[in-house]
């Protein structure tokens, strides 16, 4: 999970560095290329973790491409062409505050309780808040549709999460193989049809190392790590997560990007971790007093 927080929390700052030479839909196909080839080698090495796919898991594997891989991508990399990453990594704090008001509708068991609900609307108080200082409509308002662009990103996270959850059984490293192959080959049409020229400016080191940080670790290792450490920690523990990485990811900012930290941001960052605590700690209460 430490590992997940890190590479997760380190990902807004290398697309901020890699869109310095490649348009988002590039950057998305890049990075998603990268990844499934990585994990087409690691799988053909380790052929026992091949599968037969039924067509409701193709359905699912689908869907996980499209709603956790090629939608939330682009979205991020858009956005961020207007927003700071310390702000992306804040405003992506979201996604379990969503899926927890989505698990009340499609997951048995996870209903809504007074104390989630106080959560979930702390977090999203907490959003608005960060969100406030660009509503002013009379004024440019790049940096807000960046921001609607995390709310987007954060609600196909949210649904990629249910749809994993209940997908078919099958293995973590064929799925992990099977999205990002998928995705790369949603994401190429869309990639070939931006008007964006594939390279924006001539290429820089620290861009390519970005990309290929981007693909190799963010995506391939990533993913991977996370279908793992879901199935064998389970969902309440993968989501203490979402207390680190939005820190992790405004801290490195500052360091290495020099990104200002408003205070409308702290507040902001206290709601939504206050939220989140406050939802996932009356999951565990009401557990305990289902177990009693």
């Amino acid at each position: 999970m430490a590992t997940l927080v890190v590479v997760w929390g380190s990902a807004f700052l290398c697309i901020k560095l890699a869109l310095e030479n490649f348009p988002p839909a590039t950057l998305v196909f890049i990075r998603l290329l990268l990844g499934a080839v990585v994990m087409l080698i690691v799988l053909a090495l380790k052929s026992s973790h091949l599968q037969n796919i039924s067509r409701k898991l193709w359905v699912y594997l689908i869907l996980m491409a499209v709603l956790g891989n090629v939608l939330p991508f682009t979205a991020i990399s858009w956005g961020q062409q207007f927003v700071s990453s310390g702000i992306a990594g804040l405003m992506m704090a979201i996604v379990p505050l969503s899926t927890l008001f989505l698990a009340h509708f499609f997951i048995p068991g996870e209903n809504i309780t007074p104390r989630k609900l106080v959560g979930f609307c702390g977090g999203f108080i907490g959003v608005f808040i960060l969100m406030a200082p660009e509503l002013n409509l009379t004024n440019d308002n790049t940096q807000l549709w960046g921001m609607l662009a995390f709310l987007i990103a954060g609600l196909g996270y949210s649904i990629s999460n249910i749809v994993a959850k209940l997908r078919p059984p099958s293995n973590d490293l064929f799925t992990t193989t099977a999205v990002l192959c998928l995705s790369s080959i949603i994401i190429l049409p869309v990639s070939l049809g931006a008007n964006d020229p594939w390279l924006s400016t001539p290429l820089q080191a620290s861009a390519v190392l970005s990309v290929a940080i981007l693909g190799l670790v963010c995506t391939a290792l990533a993913t991977y790590l996370y279908y793992r450490v879901l199935r064998s920690a389970g969902p309440a523990f993968v989501s203490q997560m979402n207390y680190f990485i939005p820190i992790w990811a405004l801290l490195i900012g500052v360091i290495f990007l020099n990104e200002k930290i408003g205070l409308n941001a702290i507040v902001a960052l206290i709601l939504i971790l206050s939220g989140i605590f406050i939802a996932h700690s009356g999951k565990q209460i009401d557990e305990q007093e289902y177990e009693h």
